[in-house]
């Protein structure tokens, strides 16, 4: 990751991006917005076309 950008960080509901933001801000990672309420909340509530695809290797 490039510590000059800044990165929107999700997950499915919120928890685990949260997490994953933590261990990241002690690696001196300080660019990472967390999605508040994760993919759940973009799909309910923001502007951001979504769609149903799921990645074929989760399938198997």
């Amino acid at each position: 990751m490039d510590t000059n950008q800044t990165y929107f960080v999700h997950c499915a509901g919120g928890y685990r991006s949260v997490i994953f933001n933590s261990i990241m801000r002690a690696r001196r990672y300080h660019n990472l917005i967390d999605v508040a309420g994760g993919f759940k909340a973009i799909k309910e509530n923001s502007p951001i076309p979504t769609t149903a695809f799921v990645c074929p290797d989760t399938l198997k």
